[in-house]
């Protein structure tokens, strides 16, 4: 497989190669649907996603191109508050949060999420955006290994910027997942922009690592002198 092309959308880096008219993706924390409607146009291929916001939800739920279930992604499966404030994304989270309103959510895990959107027998999940708001900890820590095995790509943002208390759970599930054979790659100076790639089901070799990191850094730079184009969306 090819590795030249390396793609950022959102604040997300993934390997475009691995990506095909039908290849499946999956957004957690869909927001607004920016990441997801994009990649749908860009690729043809179906995105399901989560979203727990009502009032996102609705909004979504009217794109032909997007599957969106009406949930939280966390641990095992629960009710919990979601927390909403103007010019914040909701999260599960509330610790120094400036509360506006809050409304009851359901929580799902990984594998339960995939059974929702007729995913459980898939063996293969090309590409996983995850952006929920510190709730990813307990996704990737109670989710089960042979789950994460079917996922080619995960590409993350974490949220000890905001909590810096989770730093040690970061690590943790940063470490698990290598530990279950995913090459980790930071493109961000922080945690808020982690590719984790899927060592076998993507081929990733020595020299594919290689140039992963090669390009991680000449994004970098490019960054920094603000010659790369802004995001394109939220979401």
């Amino acid at each position: 497989m090819s590795w030249r092309r390396v793609e950022r959308c959102c604040e997300h880096t993934f390997i475009a190669d691995a990506l095909a008219p039908g290849s499946v993706v999956i957004d957690l924390g869909m927001n607004t649907g920016g990441f997801a409607s994009w990649i749908a146009e860009r690729f043809a291929c179906p995105v399901y996603g989560a979203e727990p916001d009502p009032d996102l939800y609705r909004t979504l739920s009217q794109r032909s191109e997007l599957k969106v279930i009406p949930c939280a992604l966390g641990g095992c499966g629960d009710t919990a508050l979601l927390h909403r404030a103007p010019g914040r994304c909701p999260t599960l989270l509330s610790n120094g949060f400036q509360l506006g309103d809050e409304v009851a959510v359901e929580v799902v895990g990984f594998e339960q999420f995939l059974s929702r959107a007729g995913l459980a027998e898939r063996a293969s999940i090309d590409l996983v955006k995850v952006d929920i708001e510190g709730a990813e900890l307990a996704m990737f820590e109670q989710a089960a290994a042979d789950v994460l095995r079917r996922v080619g790509q995960f590409t993350v943002e974490f949220h000890d910027f905001i909590w810096p208390e989770l730093d040690e759970r970061v690590r943790g599930v940063t470490a698990r997942l290598g530990s279950l054979g995913f090459e980790v790659i930071r493109f961000s100076l922080d945690n808020t922009d982690v590719l984790f790639v899927n060592r076998a089901l993507l081929g990733l070799g020595p020299a594919g690592a290689a140039w992963l990191r090669v390009t991680k850094y000449a994004k970098g730079i490019r960054r920094r002198a603000g010659r790369l184009l802004p995001a394109r969306c939220s979401g």
